[in-house]
């Protein structure tokens, strides 16, 4: 029963880890389009 929660818990902390570089990587595209637009016009 212990092993069981380690390694729900582990999975939960990958996911959110999961989810946040997901988040920085988006949000690093979207400011290099935006510079890339910048700077085409």
């Amino acid at each position: 029963m212990q092993l069981l929660y380690y390694i729900l818990l582990v999975n939960e902390a990958f996911y959110k880890l999961l989810h946040r570089v997901f988040g920085i990587t988006t949000f690093l595209l979207l400011i290099h389009r935006f510079v890339c637009c910048l700077l085409y016009i």
